[in-house]
C-alpha cells in the first residue's frame, strides 16, 4: 500500500508494555512510502494519526471510553449468567467449567478453634 497523500503521515503510539513501562513511538510514512512494519512489545496502546494538515485522529481513546461505559452492564450479565448456570447444575458444578467458569468444589475444611 502506498501513501497516496501529498505529504507524510505520522502515527504516534502511546501505551504501556506488560512490565508497566511507558512506551512512546512515532512512525513516519513519507510521501509515496511503502508499507511499514513496526514491532511493539506486548501491551496496551492507543494511537494517533497525524495528517499533513495537522489534523489528529485518536482511535484508541474513543474505544476505551466506550468500553468503560459498557463494562458494568457486561459484568452484570456475566454474573447473572453464572448464577443461573450454578442453579441449573447445582448437583454437578464441574459442568460450569464447560462454560468458562472456574470451579473449585473441594470440601471446605472447618478451622478448629
Amino acid at each position: 500500500m502506498c501513501n497516496k497523500l501529498v505529504d507524510k503521515i505520522t502515527f504516534r503510539i502511546l501505551g504501556k508494555n506488560e512490565e508497566g513501562d511507558e512506551v512512546k513511538k512515532e512512525l513516519v510514512i513519507q510521501k509515496d512510502g511503502k508499507e511499514c512494519l513496526y514491532v511493539l512489545p506486548k501491551g496496551i496502546y492507543t494511537y494517533e494519526v497525524v495528517l499533513p494538515n495537522k489534523d489528529i485522529y485518536k482511535k484508541g481513546e474513543q474505544f476505551y471510553r466506550q468500553r468503560d461505559v459498557d463494562l458494568p452492564q457486561i459484568k452484570s450479565i456475566v454474573q447473572n449468567s453464572a448464577a443461573v448456570l450454578k442453579s441449573i447444575y447445582a448437583k454437578n458444578p464441574k459442568v460450569l467449567g464447560d462454560y468458562g467458569l472456574v470451579v473449585d468444589d473441594t470440601p471446605k475444611v472447618k478451622n478448629p478453634k
